[in-house]
């Protein structure tokens, strides 16, 4: 049996993470809606044990008996081939930190659509110029943006020795609601 482990992270708020994907790809936000308090007044406060952190960390038997617990049961369900089924809440909470952490899919999908229509294209070199004036990001290359773009399963294509990415096309201008001298229309 090879040994894996996972890395987990208990933190007040989710921290920031890379674009590069590595991270979000193997990253599981898991929401946590309960606040421990001394008097719970509210539906999501619980009462707390001021006791169970050294019950738990001082007592060494607990701790090898409980190693020994986790060590047997993730055996017998790995004998059995089991998975576990993600929840939609573990899942949404996911995907919004994947969207807040990567500013390029997120300006992408605000600004253009999907289509699937292969006569709609847009060149990497234009929508990286409209990345960067759209954000004044400069220090986003070409191939970080294409990546990214990538990674959202969009077909890339070399067309007239140019790389387009094909099946989008850029949303409609929103009307102006101001005329000139800022006169409502």
């Amino acid at each position: 049996m090879k040994a894996t482990f996972v890395f987990n992270i208990l933190c007040n708020d989710v921290p920031e993470v890379g674009t590069d994907g590595g991270i979000q790809r193997r990253m599981k936000v898991i929401p946590f809606p309960f606040k421990f308090v001394d008097e719970p007044t509210l539906s999501h406060e619980k009462p707390k044990d001021p006791t169970l952190k050294h019950r738990l960390s001082g007592n060494e038997k607990y701790k090898k008996e409980m190693f020994i617990l986790l060590t047997e049961k993730y055996q017998e369900l790995a004998a059995k081939r089991y998975t576990v089924a993600v929840p939609e809440s573990v899942m949404t909470a996911t995907r919004n930190v994947e969207e807040e952490n990567n500013p390029v899919k997120t300006w992408f999908l605000a600004k253009y659509d999907i289509t699937g229509d292969d006569a709609h294209r847009a060149s990497i070199r234009d929508l990286h110029d409209a990345y960067g004036v759209d954000t004044g990001d400069r220090r986003t290359t070409n191939r970080q943006l294409s990546k990214v773009l990538s990674d959202m399963m969009l077909q890339k294509k070399k067309t007239r020795g140019q790389n387009v990415f094909v099946g989008i096309r850029e949303k409609p201008a929103e009307p102006e609601v101001f005329g000139a001298g800022g006169k409502l229309l």
